[in-house]
């Protein structure tokens, strides 16, 4: 499909690459560079043409299903064609920010192999006595591994771990009701700024984890004769030495009249880390009882 003005095409979207990226403040930004060739008739005055963005789908090169990933914005400036004879060839940048979460999907999506992208941009041409069209155009390419292992590199994804560890639906996972409602509480404290709550709810979450794994009385008895004879237990067995680990290190925000836990501050990291561990141990167990390999 052609961009057109009153049926008349006016120019074609002729190619799009991946051009690189860089990081940003919380988000990362990749880059697309298309090229656009326009058709100026004889005698016809100068066409000019607005890029005013579009979207990016992406999938598995195996895949049926398209995902939007996000849209895209102008990065420089509009370019004009010009009239007469010839057939020039324009270009714009065009960029797509994205959230670490996004990132990761992608990754999800590519599964450590190609990856394809499906680009659409909408723009309007317009001839010089003000006639005007809105237009949009497709293009796909495939990016293949090595080629997206550099982007990576270049956007320092590897410089950083991403995880994506969403807040389950209580609805969905009735058995683990009250952890996945504890473990929401945790990720709200988190967000206000309040880290030795988000340590406190997650103690609530392991705690209600115990129960729900028939290890409610065992929250740190035993547990050193359970790692003495680790080597010995198969991994359901395993996880309820990690839950009984993360808990003890949970009751420490929770015990107001311990010395230990008085002097004890906590930061960012600290409630990041132990919530991290506690909503991927909730979204193991729930994904293994789908699975049907747990309790």
């Amino acid at each position: 499909m052609s961009f057109a003005v009153h049926g008349s095409s006016a120019a074609d979207f002729e190619s799009v690459e991946l051009s690189g990226g860089r990081p940003g403040l919380g988000f990362y930004q990749l880059k697309f560079a298309t090229k656009f060739r326009f058709w100026p008739r004889n005698g016809e005055q100068a066409l000019t043409m607005d890029v005013e963005g579009g979207e990016v789908l992406a999938k598995h090169p195996t895949g049926s299903t398209w995902f939007l990933v996000g849209r895209l914005h102008r990065e420089s400036g509009i370019p004009r064609s010009t009239a007469g004879e010839g057939r020039p060839v324009l270009g714009w940048d065009l960029a797509l920010d994205l959230p670490p979460a996004g990132l990761e999907a992608i990754e999800r999506v590519r599964g450590g192999g190609d990856l394809d992208l499906q680009v659409t941009v909408i723009g309007r041409t317009r001839k010089a006595n003000g006639e005007s069209e809105d237009g949009r155009d497709t293009k796909q390419l495939r990016v293949n591994q090595s080629e997206w292992a550099t982007l990576l590199a270049q956007i320092g994804y590897r410089e950083t771990l991403l995880l994506e560890v969403a807040v389950l639906d209580s609805e969905k996972h009735p058995d683990l009701a009250e952890a996945v409602e504890r473990l929401r509480e945790a990720r709200e404290e988190f967000q206000r700024g309040q880290y030795r709550k988000t340590v406190e709810a997650c103690r609530h979450v392991l705690e209600a984890l115990g129960h729900e794994l028939g290890d409610g009385t065992g929250n740190t008895a035993n547990l050193r004769a359970m790692i003495d004879r680790s080597s010995e237990l198969p991994k359901d067995e395993r996880l309820l030495i990690m839950r009984r680990s993360a808990f003890v290190m949970a009751c420490l925000a929770a015990h107001s009249k311990d010395q230990v836990s008085i002097r004890t501050t906590w930061d960012r990291h600290d409630a990041l880390g132990l919530l991290t561990v506690t909503a991927g141990m909730v979204h193991w167990i729930a994904g293994s009882r789908q699975a049907g390999h747990t309790k």
